[in-house]
């Protein structure tokens, strides 16, 4: 998570530059006044975690695991290429990146880094925070399970990698067309540890159906920039 510091002259000055940044950016500013910090400006992803994690007179209450699933009606490879893509994933989680198995992953809510333990293409992520003792915070655990469930959801619907002009993850329809117009993929998240509560994992899952739902097609197959 990035952060930055302006005062309250240049946040006045670059408002514009400086909301963009957090919208788009996924950063937190921090406004200061005659040196000294005085309000904050933070993405609706920031506010809404907030908003979940604190009750009344404004002290943090105790939170439940979040168990959270959402079914989409699109195909397997788009689902799991709307979160685990670069590009896809920016438009509708901003300050969220996925980088692959053993590799780094970030999320708005912590400003540590999280690792990705476990990465299997459309079946499972399981990423952890705090997973050293020398992290300097709590262990968080999220995992998102991935299951095909609707009338295209049987081996006939998927083919073989190796196949003529298929070169996804998790393997491409045997039928041509719109081979995953009738497929439904249910999308569970689970967490554990102090983390978000569930109120946020169901609104990141309302807006990732939403956005899959909207965009499936070949625009999620822009790769990654090096």
């Amino acid at each position: 998570m990035k952060s930055m510091t302006a005062t309250f002259g240049q946040a006045r000055a670059e408002l514009r530059d400086l909301v963009s940044r957090v919208a788009y950016g996924g950063q937190r500013i921090t406004i200061t006044r005659n040196g000294t910090p005085a309000a904050a400006l933070v993405s609706i992803e920031d506010l809404r975690l907030l908003d979940t994690m604190t009750a009344d007179g404004g002290q943090a209450t105790a939170l439940a695991d979040p168990d959270e699933s959402a079914t989409m009606r699109a195909s397997l490879q788009e689902v799991w290429d709307s979160v685990t893509r670069y590009w896809p994933a920016a438009r509708w989680w901003p300050g969220f990146e996925l980088n692959g198995a053993y590799e780094q992953v970030r999320m708005p809510w912590d400003s540590r880094p999280g690792v990705v333990l476990e990465f299997v293409p459309g079946e499972t992520v399981l990423m952890v925070w705090g997973w050293r003792d020398d992290s300097g915070g709590p262990r968080i655990e999220v995992r998102f399970d991935f299951e095909v469930v609707g009338p295209a959801g049987d081996a006939d619907e998927v083919g073989d990698s190796d196949e003529i002009g298929c070169s996804d993850e998790i393997g491409c329809a045997q039928e041509s067309g719109d081979a995953g117009t009738d497929e439904r993929v249910t999308v569970r998240i689970t967490q554990t540890g102090p983390g978000p509560a569930a109120d946020y994992w169901r609104e990141r899952l309302q807006t990732w159906r939403a956005e899959v739902e909207r965009t499936a097609g070949p625009d999620l197959a822009r790769p990654r920039p090096a």
